[in-house]
């Protein structure tokens, strides 16, 4: 991912893409699945650390978040037609819709600019 640094994901958790704040929650259109999504790094948890707590994530956040992606990809499709992307991580792919990718690009080049002001268009 783009906007993965050394530390995580460099976006603040509200302007991160729906997909990204349901990660590690694996799901499909019709819900959220029993397992985790493959390919978080659990091995760095300490002993006794479960990975929900210490992403601070629980199942009903995620239902939540779930049914507005479904949403506004409905919506989407709705308004233009399909338009996703797809994003990947180690292990994993998702679709993205189109307007939530450009909404969090914007925000990480306006903060990228923030920080390094000689990156900035002429």
């Amino acid at each position: 991912c783009v906007f993965l640094g050394a530390h995580g994901c460099r976006l603040p958790s509200e302007s991160r893409p729906l997909v990204c704040r349901l990660y590690p929650f694996d799901y499909a259109a019709d819900g959220i699945h029993s397992q985790l999504a493959a390919g978080c790094p659990v091995e760095l948890l300490r002993p006794g650390q479960q990975l929900l707590q210490v992403l601070n994530m629980d199942i009903e956040e995620a239902r939540r978040l779930h049914a507005q992606l479904y949403r506004e990809i409905q919506e989407s499709d709705e308004r233009s037609g399909p338009h996703l992307a797809v994003v990947t991580t180690p292990g994993a792919a998702f679709a993205v819709s189109s307007l939530e990718l450009e909404s969090a690009s914007a925000l990480e080049e306006s903060r990228l600019h923030e920080n390094r002001p000689h990156l900035r268009s002429a």
